[in-house]
């Protein structure tokens, strides 16, 4: 203000109101003469306001040709590089920038202005409300990325509707959900692998680049792999964010929480055998090619893992992964999927009856989906005990599933109500009967039509589907999955019971190894005191509590000096556990 009071000899815009406003038609009151001419009396260095100035989006769609002052200079460079290969920018640009950058190009040239876009939605705050200053209903950037990581915030967005256009309500909470979800457990991967490479030895020296492997586990996962090679690849290719990054935490899913999972023991073995060495060989891989993968979206992490494993220069400076068709194969990953699908609905039916997992049960029953071959998963029964902690599994005839348990379906009425209207309470009441069928993820209902006799069909998210046992049978309980029923068999025997002492106990001497800080690879000594209930598991099974806990011996009111000791309750009953270290 005090260099225009300067300029123009005192003189300021004001209002009626004598108030200084900056605005039309104030400011065109202001006029003076050109600092480096100030003595001229020639008009054409006088300063005034331009009376009408074209659209300010015409500067915005001019972008592409302004910034390299064509066609007056870089007439080659721009022409090698127009239209641009893609643009950002979030979806309040629709009628201004990515508008007015196809008008100037077609009129310029006949062609739009880019080949490719991401348009962005907006981010609300957590209860949908606008993000807002004066609200003060958003998380501050720095603290947010000190608190969780860059990486963290970065590939939540990735893998949101944001990134395709829509509104996304932001909060610090789903953040940290997902910090623990993805981040976490692919550190936790990777910290896996550290450990016990360090313990053997193994180095990146060993990986050996024409490794195929051997073992099922080892197959299936390098499939999942290079089939997310191909995913990423094909997604952003289509720039299409979010269908890139959503299988990458799936990925890691089955990474941490089956193949790791399931391929403990084989790093636990004492002796270094071939499988042993394939399991490192594959995991090994897997990490490199992920963080690879990993790494446009997830700089930092990604980096260190990668520079750690490889002790490379920079993950940024790696090739892209190719895919290697050679190495998928989709009846075994169709196996996995359908055996992790037993696994989890049995799990579930574990939970819905109180029985923890560590408590055996003697059998599980599948009905695998209409018309698909039993063989796919018979192969796979001795993961199905070993995860569900059941004797045994058995296939049953999916024509017969409806004799062994019954469907319940709740429609979801405020969904349906807008699309069938009046017809709703019908589908209610002729789900409660049970007219309808359910196939690949769709309710026929049986006695009900739209239209011209259409069926009225309800699609996924129009509808829950519960399945439980039929009959009077209190000792099974039943689930469905995508077509599939389990049914559990929840009666537990006295030798059963027994065994599932056995395994509490073995979970508290891991935990008192841990608390203990002993090595994964040390031998102990293990001195159990209890009641004449758990003392049969003790002594049935003494053999399996040692070799899962690395005792050399298993004794009772030991005088020794213990590292740790702990008293827990098994079924009601007070057992003191100790252990301490063989040297």
């Amino acid at each position: 203000i005090d260099e225009l009071k300067k300029l123009t000899g005192g003189k300021l815009p004001l209002d009626e109101k004598g108030d200084l406003d900056l605005h039309k038609p104030y400011i065109d009151q202001i006029t003076f003469m050109h600092p480096d001419h100030a003595d001229s009396t020639d008009d054409k260095y006088l300063m005034k306001r331009v009376g009408d100035v074209f659209d300010c989006w015409f500067e915005s769609g001019s972008m592409p040709y302004a910034q390299l002052h064509y066609p007056f200079e870089n007439k080659d460079l721009f022409e090698k590089n127009f239209p641009a290969n893609f643009i950002i920018e979030a979806i309040d640009q629709t009628r201004g920038w990515f508008y007015t950058l196809h008008v100037l190009a077609t009129i310029l040239f006949d062609q739009p202005a880019f080949q490719n876009v991401i348009c962005t939605g907006h981010l609300n705050a957590a209860d949908g409300e606008k993000l807002s200053k004066s609200k003060k209903n958003f998380v501050d950037p720095t603290i947010l990325f000190e608190s969780k990581g860059v990486d963290a915030v970065r590939f939540y967005l990735y893998q949101s509707p944001v990134v395709l256009g829509e509104g996304v309500r932001f909060s610090e909470q789903n953040v940290d959900e997902f910090l623990k979800k993805f981040n976490l457990t692919i550190w936790n991967t990777y910290s896996f692998f550290v450990t016990y490479a360090n313990i053997d030895g193994w180095t990146a020296e060993q990986a050996d680049p024409k490794f195929r492997p051997q073992n099922a586990l080892d197959k299936w996962i390098l499939s999942e792999l290079n089939l997310l090679i191909k995913t990423v690849d094909d997604e952003m290719e289509h720039y299409n964010l979010m269908r890139a990054t959503r299988p990458m935490v799936e990925f890691i899913d089955n990474l941490s929480n089956w193949y790791v999972r399931r391929s403990r023991r084989r790093f636990w073995k004492s002796e270094n055998d071939g499988d042993k060495s394939d399991a490192y060989q594959t995991l090994y891989k897997v990490l490199v090619v992920f963080s690879k993968l990993l790494a446009p979206f997830m700089p930092f992490l990604s980096e260190e893992i990668y520079q750690n494993l490889t002790g490379e220069e920079s993950v940024h400076l790696s090739e892209w992964p190719k895919y290697r068709k050679e190495y998928v194969d989709e009846k075994l990953n169709l196996q996995n999927k359908l055996v992790r699908s037993v696994v989890t609905v049995g799990h579930q039916l574990r939970a819905k009856n109180k029985i923890k997992v560590r408590q055996p049960l003697s059998l599980v029953e599948v009905a695998l989906p209409k018309g698909m071959d039993a063989k796919i998963i018979e192969e796979q029964f001795s993961v199905i005990t070993e995860e569900l902690n059941v004797k045994g599994v058995l296939l049953i005839d999916p024509e017969k599933v409806s004799e062994r348990v019954q469907q319940v379906l709740k429609p979801n009425s405020k969904l349906l109500g807008p699309k069938f209207g009046a017809l709703v309470q019908q589908i209610i009441a002729e789900a409660k009967a049970g007219n309808f069928q359910e196939k690949d993820g769709q309710i026929t209902m049986t006695n009900l039509t739209v239209g011209e006799n259409s069926p009225v069909i309800l699609v996924e998210g129009e509808y829950e589907l519960e399945t439980s046992s039929a009959g009077a049978d209190s000792h099974q309980d039943a689930a469905s999955l995508s077509g599939m029923t389990v049914i559990l068999s929840t009666e537990i025997s006295e030798e059963l019971l027994l065994e599932g002492y056995a395994r509490d106990i073995v979970r508290a001497i891991q935990d008192l190894r841990k608390e203990a800080d002993f090595q994964v690879s040390d031998r102990i000594i293990v001195d159990i005191q209890t009641g004449q209930k758990v003392a049969g598991a003790v002594t049935k099974f003494a053999d399996y509590i040692a070799r899962e806990t690395l005792a050399d011996e298993i004794i009772q009111k030991g005088d020794l000096e213990w590292d740790k000791e702990i008293t827990v309750e098994i079924d009601s009953e007070q057992v003191k556990i100790a252990v301490k270290r063989q040297n």
